[in-house]
């Protein structure tokens, strides 16, 4: 199912808030783990470098390197980006994540994206984080890809795409309110 969804709800402020808070006050990578062996998760704050060295995370390197974004797109997103930040909520158990955050993580390197402007939460199976309230977020699946510029929500990627990656992000700043 895809999801792209624009809001003007009172919590897109509150959105804004806590991922300053996040991606100016805490350690690139601010997470534990559940579970042992094969099926440890991560819970918590994490970033790209988690993803390429991480155990349990050895799903995103071929992932990552087997998406390949559309260049004419890239060219188009990439007016879009200054003020963009990007809040992800992600589960290292959930194949929709597999497939979706290499893919979003190509898409933002290839367009030279600052990892400040992303701030990265993987959730236990039951969508709970460690560190943050998830719920003043309205997660309801993951992955959940929060698309904001200039302190305003602007969209949401849910679960999964029915194009590609770029596609679907650039998608949003269509819908995109006019001041």
């Amino acid at each position: 199912m895809n999801s792209i969804k624009h809001k003007n709800t009172g919590i897109k402020k509150l959105v804004v808030i806590v991922f300053i808070i996040l991606t100016g006050c805490k350690s690139p990578q601010s997470f534990h783990l559940k579970g042992s062996g094969s099926s440890q998760i991560i819970i918590g704050s994490a970033n790209k470098l988690t993803l390429q060295t991480h155990q349990n995370t050895n799903w995103f390197e071929p992932n990552y390197l087997a998406y390949k974004p559309d260049s004419s797109t890239l060219v188009a997103l990439k007016k879009h980006l200054p003020q963009t930040q990007v809040l992800i909520f992600a589960g290292t158990w959930c194949s929709d994540t597999q497939r979706e955050l290499p893919q979003f993580y190509k898409v933002a390197d290839a367009l030279g994206l600052n990892p400040n402007q992303i701030e990265l939460q993987f959730l236990d199976e039951n969508k709970k984080g460690f560190y943050l309230n998830e719920s003043v977020f309205k997660i309801s699946a993951v992955p959940t890809f929060i698309f904001m510029r200039e302190g305003k929500e602007i969209g949401r990627i849910i679960e999964m795409t029915t194009q590609p990656f770029e596609k679907e992000w650039l998608g949003l700043y269509q819908l995109e309110p006019k001041n």
